[in-house]
């Protein structure tokens, strides 16, 4: 066996690896396109070698991120300024927030940013190697953590440049009413059609600022949902004992309903009795993260049934296609659909005769 000063030769194929990986790692990051698929080849390392120190593997890609964004800041945002094309070659996340924050904030935010892929990596590793019946809890503590960090993160840089956070997003906004305004203009709508529309919005804009906190859970869940189904899928060819999990059959525990009506309830106390904005968008909040919960739940079910009539191939990407192409009704179909499945056990009605008895 190979000797070298990293040890014997297992270790010396961990450090390879964890090098080659990366590599891959910081590649994603900065690829701008795929930046959400950041964690996979940390996954692929913590499988592989499953006594390795996660930190182990990690800190080197964390100290080249951190030194760019401490170092590199001021020189990528002035080479991106005199030359735009620039930007393409190596995307730093978060760097186009220096016209509005200050270096800080962006510092915070882009290696912020990348702590969260590596936890978002070590979480779906755990929650891949649980047994079926801890898996879901373990994904659920995952994202609520991440998600609860990311909001901290969020707080703590931009909370102290609320001012300038506010002056950017309502400014951001007005430009992107301004171009659908535009477009509505080229597609024939009446004058007073266009005038009544950009009132609306306008006010609709300015309030979606409070519903932050949903989107960012929405971001997370998804992040962590998508590189999740990647790993199992892909990974399963590798390490076989991935396939005990079954993320088909993931289902919200029914006492979850009780408080969720009671959110609703209060919900709507508020908008008859109370009348308190705060308390309107936090029962909000609150309420439409339930409604996506209840979505993944219902997503779930919708392939556990196209498994179940082995519905494959062209057919499956038919069907995805069109659940797309619904739109945002898709949401609540699905929502309504998993809400459902916590008083009719949908699955188990899908069940064969020999299963139930």
């Amino acid at each position: 066996m190979r000797i070298s000063i990293w040890g014997t030769g297992v270790l010396e194929e961990q450090r390879k690896a964890a090098i080659i990986m990366s590599l891959l790692t910081l590649g994603l990051y900065f690829s701008g396109l795929f930046v959400f698929l950041t964690p996979l080849p940390f996954i692929y390392f913590s499988l592989k070698f499953r006594k390795a120190s996660f930190v182990s593997a990690v800190w080197p890609s964390l100290i080249i991120v951190a030194c760019l964004y401490l170092l590199g800041t001021d020189f990528f945002y002035n080479l991106y300024q005199n030359h735009p094309k620039a930007y393409w070659i190596l995307p730093v996340p978060f760097l186009g927030l220096i016209e509005h924050f200050n270096h800080a904030t962006v510092m915070l935010a882009g290696i912020g940013y990348y702590c969260l892929f590596l936890g978002m990596g070590f979480t779906i590793v755990r929650a891949l190697l649980c047994s079926q019946n801890r898996v879901f809890q373990t994904m659920a503590w995952s994202v609520l953590g991440i998600f609860l960090i990311s909001l901290l993160l969020g707080v703590v840089a931009i909370f102290p440049q609320s001012d300038v956070f506010f002056a950017s997003y309502h400014k951001s906004t007005e430009i992107m009413l301004e171009q659908f305004i535009a477009t509505q203009q080229q597609s024939g709508a009446s004058l007073h059609q266009v005038v009544s529309f950009q009132s609306t919005m306008k006010d609709y804009a300015e309030k979606t600022v409070y519903l932050l906190p949903f989107v960012l859970l929405i971001v997370v869940s998804f992040l962590y949902i998508f590189n999740l189904l990647i790993a199992k899928r892909f990974y399963s060819h590798y390490f076989k004992e991935l396939k005990k999990t079954n993320l088909t059959v993931f289902r919200i525990p029914f006492i979850v309903v009780w408080p969720v009506l009671g959110v609703a309830l209060l919900l709507l106390l508020n908008e008859v009795l109370i009348k308190t904005e705060g308390l309107f968008y936090f029962f909000l909040n609150i309420l439409l993260s339930a409604i996506v919960v209840y979505f993944l739940q219902g997503i779930s079910i919708g392939v556990f049934l196209l498994d179940k009539k082995k519905i494959f191939g062209f057919t499956r990407l038919f069907i995805y296609f069109g659940v797309l192409l619904l739109g945002e009704v898709t949401l609540f179909i699905f929502a309504a659909l998993g809400f459902a499945d916590n008083w009719l056990d949908l699955r188990k009605l899908e069940q064969d005769p020999a299963q139930q008895s």
